[in-house]
């Protein structure tokens, strides 16, 4: 079938299969006249450029009948508008692979990377098909970055203002700098401002415990000449000035300490609540150089859209002095 015959056939079917949702222009990336509408209009230019570009049969075989028809055209004026239980703005499917029948085919077609939808090629299913930081957008079938990078730190340089407290020290192994050392009872806060427009924040860093946190634990059970004595809880909490607490835990580094105690830590869960063994989902352990050590990987996303965000850093143990904690790798990410 020519292609003028094509193009004829889908101005036809435009009028009988009406697409099924309109809307701003920046919803779908669909709008190819350039007036901030999704139309009718816009389908039909979609289907005009994808015919100009589908001449063989391989692509433009639709019902894979080995011929080009009619009802070829139908479905892709189809994959064009969508479905209602599927998505109304698929213009931009109809410039890919029409015809394909697995993620294999993609790769055959040009698309190495690519997954089935349906009979095209799109970028991803669903997120998992995306980076990490990324979705899958469900209008485009590919993958949007969901946050902007908005500050970052290692302390690897000079600390800045933004920190109420810049002390930094330097990890006994590895040489790592970061911001502390704080004490078991001790607290700092990250202060941020001209925060562009947002409706989300994610913040991201690690963790350092260093001594014998005592994670859960009251008073220490009795072992040869020791017990008694009160060792905790050893709580340790991040939270938003003025809003939600993103965590408040506590941490444990004793491990069969004098051969006599093992005190379980809440984390991951929240204190009160949790009761897991020391060092559950530590990166890392005993690597920093100290007596005993652990580094946590933390990540948060709240709901957020003010322009200034504070976060607040704090420890709550019972004063002894070989506790400490540290921060390194902030990262901070504002979302759509």
């Amino acid at each position: 079938m020519r292609t003028t015959t094509v193009i004829v056939a889908l101005m036809i079917a435009l009028f009988v299969v009406r697409p099924v949702h309109a809307g701003p222009a920046e919803d779908f990336d669909c709008d190819r006249t350039g007036d901030h509408k999704v139309t009718s209009s816009d389908a039909l230019i979609a289907l005009r450029d994808a015919v100009d570009n589908c001449r063989s049969s391989e692509q433009c075989d639709a019902d894979g009948d080995e011929q080009q028809t009619a009802t070829d055209a139908l479905l892709l004026l189809r994959y064009a508008v969508k479905l209602p239980v599927e998505l109304a703005c698929g213009c931009l499917y109809i410039d890919q692979c029409i015809g394909s029948a697995d993620d294999a085919d993609c790769a055959e077609n040009g698309f190495p990377g690519y997954h089935c939808f349906g009979s095209i090629c799109v970028e991803c299913t669903n997120d998992a098909d995306c980076d990490d930081g990324a979705v899958c957008d469900l209008c485009s079938r590919s993958c949007v970055t969901t946050s902007q990078l908005f500050y970052q730190t290692d302390f690897q340089g000079a600390v800045g203002p933004e920190w109420s407290d810049t002390a930094v020290a330097t990890t006994p192994v590895g040489e790592r700098r970061f911001l502390g050392q704080f004490g078991p009872t001790a607290a700092t806060s990250l202060s941020l401002n001209e925060l562009p427009p947002h409706s989300e924040v994610s913040v991201s860093f690690d963790l350092f415990i260093i001594g014998t946190w005592d994670g859960n634990q009251v008073s220490l059970p009795t072992c040869g000449s020791f017990g008694g004595q009160l060792v905790g809880p050893d709580e340790w909490r991040v939270a938003v000035a003025g809003g939600e607490t993103l965590l408040n835990t506590t941490f444990s580094n004793i491990h069969n300490h004098l051969e006599c105690w093992t005190f379980m830590q809440a984390f991951p869960e929240e204190f009160p609540g949790g009761d897991h063994p020391p060092f559950t989902n530590a990166a890392e352990v005993n690597t920093l150089g100290y007596e005993v050590d652990a580094i946590y990987h933390l990540s948060f996303t709240f709901a957020h859209a003010a322009e200034a965000l504070e976060l607040d850093f704090s420890s709550l143990g019972r004063g002894d002095a070989d506790e400490g904690w540290g921060l390194d790798n902030v990262v901070v990410e504002v979302g759509p």
